[in-house]
Order: C-alpha cells, then structure tokens, then sequence
C-alpha cells in the first residue's frame, strides 16, 4: 500500500469540485452546454459567490456542491442572490 492509499479522504473535500469536473459529474444539471460557464461569469451577481457555492483560490474556481445544489433549488433570489423572505 502506498503512502497516499494510507492517508484518510477527506469528507469535506469530495464536494469540491473544479467546474469541469462538476459538469462532467452532474450532467443532468445543465440543460444546454456552456450553461455552468454562463452561471459561473455572473457569479458575483447571480449570488453563486455570495452563498459560497463559489470560490476563488489565485486563478482557480472553485464548486462547493452542496452549497451549489442549494443555490440552484432556491425557490425565489433577489438580485444579490439572496432568498426572499415571504
């Protein structure tokens, strides 16, 4: 077994994903192509920043998962991004 094989995995970890590996894992998400990189331009406006589904490391971005499927089930954002109180 190898040094790498012997280290824990992390849980927190395996739900960050660079874009193109949530693409890839979570096609069903998406209904045309290049809709995650028109989500992802928008970041600071569409709230995906705001709620931390999004996150920049450097040059790197950076998919929280479950903080992206939260984004994406809201029911009704305000311009920030926010969830509107009803």
């Amino acid at each position: 077994m190898s040094l790498l094989e012997k280290i824990p995995r992390s849980t927190s970890a395996c739900n960050i994903f660079r874009p193109a590996q949530f693409e890839t894992a979570h096609p069903n998400l998406f209904d045309r192509p290049g809709r995650r990189q028109t989500w992802l331009r928008f970041r600071e406006i569409n709230g995906l920043s705001q709620t931390g589904a999004v996150f920049q490391k450097g040059r790197l971005l950076f998919i929280n998962a479950e903080r992206d499927v939260a984004w994406l089930t809201a029911d009704e954002l305000d311009e920030q991004g926010s969830e509107l109180r009803k």
